[in-house]
């Protein structure tokens, strides 16, 4: 299983966001102590303590926040936080390559983010190898879209005996909606020196996602 990693969103403010649901779990937790302890008490006469630490609701807020409310598109337009979450079809264009030739390619970029973490895999209809991210960043360009920077490994296949493992970056920026995007890539790796750049559009049966 590929394992998701930490990424940064320039300019987005993180560390307050953790404290406004650090104190609004505490509101909730105060409120529903204050109601159960009255329903035991006052309702059902029994002298019982009830506390409801607010860590455990801090845990419970921030699960739902981290995985769907940070994804209401009012929430992303308002703090400049896209969700790119979702499969993208690619045109490719390898400019530098052993071959010397510039090479047409296609394939999939997809991405699995929540508010903390994210992975990016990109896979080719030509190759069986697989280039996983390892780091990344998100930049909100004004009037243009989003900027989409990270690094990545990229392990072949062991049937591909003619390709190896290697290091790389790219750079996607994204449309406003988040519909389409242009790359480019660089293989920094000794035994594969190449660069180019990508079209992506989100693939058509993802569109339902946004």
């Amino acid at each position: 299983m590929n394992k998701m990693h930490n990424y940064s969103v320039n300019n987005h403010p993180k560390a307050k966001f953790i404290f406004y649901l650090v104190v609004i779990s505490g509101i909730i937790a105060s409120a529903i102590n204050k109601t159960i302890q009255y329903l035991l008490n006052q309702k059902f006469h029994l002298d019982v303590k009830f506390i409801l630490s607010t860590a455990i609701v801090f845990s419970v807020v921030y699960f739902i926040f981290s995985k769907w409310v940070w994804k209401n598109k009012i929430f992303g337009e308002i703090f400049k936080f896209p969700n790119l979450n979702g499969k993208y079809e690619i045109d490719g264009l390898s400019l530098k390559n052993p071959t010397g030739a510039e090479i047409p390619w296609t394939g999939f970029l997809t991405i699995e983010q929540d508010w903390n973490e994210i992975l990016i895999v990109l896979t080719t209809s030509t190759s069986s190898s697989t280039s996983l991210s390892v780091q990344g960043s998100i930049e909100h360009i004004p009037r243009n879209g989003y900027q989409l920077s990270y690094n990545y490994k990229n392990k072949p296949d062991i049937s591909e005996s003619d390709l190896y493992s290697h290091e790389g970056s790219c750079k996607i920026m994204f449309t406003k909606d988040i519909l389409s995007g242009s790359a480019e890539y660089y293989n920094n790796g000794k035994e594969r020196p190449s660069y180019g750049k990508m079209k992506l559009r989100r693939s058509a049966d993802d569109k339902k996602n946004i």
